[in-house]
């Protein structure tokens, strides 16, 4: 209830909702009555039929009205889901409508002509639009969608084949003289009832269905009940035209019932207090892409053919049945070869998204550990030196927050390109983290080496006057066999003089000599942070932001705990869990700059209220980059991203989200929904994990989260998990 609000006003308006509500439900039982058996209620003989189709047609038109309202106050997803439900419904109205004129100039004989035909099939085909509109793919790329599409084809044409030949063919034996248009169209049906009852089940209920408003289970319920009734338009047809009897009105009341459930879901949610017009997103599918499921589809099509061609065979009309079998099988056939050809073009692009870095276009991490692997068995082999090069850009955080991140974004292309034209012959530059990258130098000793790194340095500061400004880097230098035997030993000695770099005054190249560089682990980088005071300075600050409010003053502890426990779990080195653990302490630090007032609002947020409070990790960003704690920014900055690309503050998604901002963004939600909050009371440790559990593969990476449930179930974790 809005404060502004009188209690008696609102429990007027209540009172007012409910008398709609059960109005709504009420109206659908007079209306069936009147369609069934307009004779029981009196109605004279010459009347019947109007009355009774009046009666059939009201809820339709009902429902397409209720729809197209509740489109014009919805927005965003829900209004493209209204709209695509109102054309649905009115095709399906325009049809029944034309079909009851016709039967009224006819003298009560039902006809089917080919605006009937249009009309039901258009209808059928903007639910089967409706359902696709709802369904989101995990994989992006067009080729993919494509071939998906593909497929949908090929398995509705087995599935329509199927129908013809051993449903279809078989019912309608007795009646010769039926049309074949209307075989088909017999066959064609309860395919289109089973995808949109299958894609009603999916794509409406979910296995969200508990969590789903009144409206939302009343418009499931009336397109399932709507489809059960299409997939028996063979039998309401042989029912209606040919031997007569009760069928027909059984099948056509469950079409108006229906679209009657249609009408009272938009009366339940024109006169819903929610304000949220937003339809809540489904989980993102993925499809099948093994090898047995180009088996499958192989199969699949043969089968379809085959039947086809049986069924041209079996026919009393061979010509006609012979023409379509043909048409059947070509069609299965071209889209056979355009699948192979989509397959093909999909591997490609799977293979240069898994080898290639999107912005830079360089090797990505997997990449660069394959080719330093190799180098170094070439190199073993013929006993040949090599070197290995890892930089890092000075200061890329303040320079996304000056710039932007389009212009970020240009800086590593550029960085990546300038690399790439002064590395030594047969050198392999890669992008392996954020702003970091590494050179592969074959048959390069540690002299040579530094001295390519100084020429890519100067390359580097020399970029003045192009696009993006002149970048600094610090880079840090090791080399086989002179300081390491391994890829692993090579890549901790490289990083460490990196690091040794940074720590003695950016842009300069360090070459890794054991006398001079101790190669720090995180226990010794966080201790040398400590002694800075500036791990120091950043605890306290995040434990002013905690304590604005009573109900989050352990928060930023706990939340460490909890990432601790789930980084053991895991198995991640003992020097990261350490990291981790200063980064979840910290992981909320930009909320310092977000004002009580919106932290505190016991309501819910406005549209710029929520922007505000989105800026806190980039606020976040910019209090750490001027600090030593880089390693921890890249995590801090993605504890809000989503697996499915739908979080901020860049809308990164799956393992382009790095590992641990994956794991704090669990333990962060853990503990919001067990903490009271002054917009609503603490949900319990069970209820928390069953929200984390519906969004597995959504919000959270969903082994990460399965391992999570686990640790809490196992351990018995409450409110007070890390207290």
């Amino acid at each position: 209830m809005l404060e502004t609000e009188r209690p008696e006003t609102s429990s007027a308006l209540g009172r007012g909702r409910a008398r709609l509500r059960i109005a709504a439900w009420a109206a659908g039982a007079p209306l069936m009555l009147l369609f069934l058996v307009p004779g029981g209620l009196g109605v004279p003989p010459s009347w019947r039929l109007p009355v009774s189709r009046t009666a059939f047609l009201v809820p339709y038109a009902l429902a397409v009205a209720g729809c197209l309202a509740s489109a014009v106050r919805a927005r965003e997803s829900e209004r493209r889901f209204w709209t695509l439900l109102g054309v649905a419904t009115g095709l399906v109205f325009a049809n029944e409508a034309y079909v009851a004129w016709l039967q009224a100039r006819l003298g009560g004989e039902l006809a089917w002509t080919a605006p009937t035909v249009v009309l039901t099939l258009g209808g059928a085909t903007a639910f089967v639009a409706l359902l696709i509109s709802m369904t989101r793919l995990r994989v992006p790329a067009g080729v993919t969608r494509f071939r998906y599409a593909v497929d949908a084809l090929l398995a509705a044409g087995l599935a329509f084949v199927v129908t013809l030949s051993v449903l279809i063919t078989p019912l309608y034996a007795p009646f010769s003289d039926v049309p074949r248009l209307e075989r088909l169209l017999a066959a064609a049906y309860p395919v289109i009832a089973v995808v949109v009852f299958g894609g009603t089940l999916t794509n409406l209920v979910g296995l969200k269905a508990s969590r789903w408003t009144p409206w939302e289970r009343i418009a499931a319920a009336g397109i399932g009940v709507f489809a059960v009734g299409l997939a028996a338009w063979p039998l309401w047809y042989l029912s209606a035209v040919r031997v007569g009897g009760p069928l027909a009105p059984g099948v056509e009341a469950m079409w108006a019932f229906g679209h009657h459930l249609l009408f009272v879901a938009a009366v339940y949610r024109l006169t819903s207090a929610e304000e949220r017009w937003d339809i809540r997103p489904l989980p993102p599918v993925r499809l099948p892409v093994g090898s047995w499921t180009a088996s499958a589809v192989l199969g699949a099509a043969f089968l379809a053919s085959a039947l086809s061609i049986h069924q041209a065979h079996v026919s009393a009309s061979p010509v006609l049945t012979r023409l379509e079998s043909a048409t059947i099988v070509g069609s299965l056939a071209v889209l056979l070869v355009a699948r192979t050809a989509l397959i093909t073009g999909e591997n490609r692009a799977l293979h240069g998204i898994a080898a290639l870095d999107a912005v830079t276009g360089l090797p990505n991490h997997r990449s660069f550990h394959e080719v330093l692997a190799t180098e170094l068995a070439v190199a073993g082999r013929y006993g040949e030196q090599l070197s290995l090069a890892i930089l890092d850009i000075d200061l890329f955080g303040h320079l996304n927050d000056l710039l932007g991140h389009p212009a970020g974004d240009a800086v590593l292309e550029e960085t990546g390109r300038a690399l790439t034209s002064v590395a030594p012959r047969r050198s392999t530059v890669a992008r392996i983290g954020g702003d970091e990258f590494a050179v592969v130098m074959p048959e390069t000793g540690p002299a040579a080496a530094t001295e390519a790194c100084e020429s890519m340095r100067a390359a580097l500061a020399g970029m003045r006057g192009r696009a993006v400004p002149p970048v600094r880097a610090s880079f840090g230098v090791a080399s086989f066999p002179a300081h390491a035997s391994g890829k692993d030993e090579l890549i901790r000695f490289a990083d460490g003089a990196q690091y040794w770099a940074k720590l003695h005054g950016r842009d300069r190249v360090v070459a890794y000599d054991p006398e001079v560089i101790a190669v720090l682990d995180a226990e010794e980088r966080i201790r040398l942070l400590q002694e800075e005071h500036v791990l120091d300075t950043m605890q306290s600050l995040a434990a002013a932001v905690d304590a604005r409010d009573p109900g989050t003053r352990f928060h930023s502890r706990t939340v460490a705990s909890l990432a601790v426990r789930l980084a053991e779990d895991i198995g991640l080195a003992p020097e990261t869990v350490r990291l981790l653990e200063a980064a979840a302490i910290l992981h909320d630090v930009g909320k310092i700059g977000i004002s009580d007032a919106v932290l505190r609002k016991p309501g819910p947020l406005d549209a710029e209220e929520r922007r505000h409070v989105r800026e806190h990790p980039v606020l976040a960003q910019r209090i750490l980059s001027g600090t030593s704690l880089g390693e921890i920014v890249p995590w801090v900055i993605a504890h809000h991203e989503r697996w499915d690309g739908e979080g901020y503050p860049s809308g990164a998604a799956g393992e382009d989200i790095p590992l641990e901002a994956r794991i704090l963004a669990i333990c962060d939600a853990y503990d919001a929904m067990v903490s009271d909050r002054p917009y609503r009371s603490a949900l319990s440790a069970e209820a928390a994990l069953q929200e984390i559990d519906l969004n597995m593969g959504t919000q959270f990476d969903p082994h990460l989260a399965e391992r999570f449930i686990r640790l809490v179930q196992e351990d018995g974790w409450g409110r007070a998990a890390g207290a």
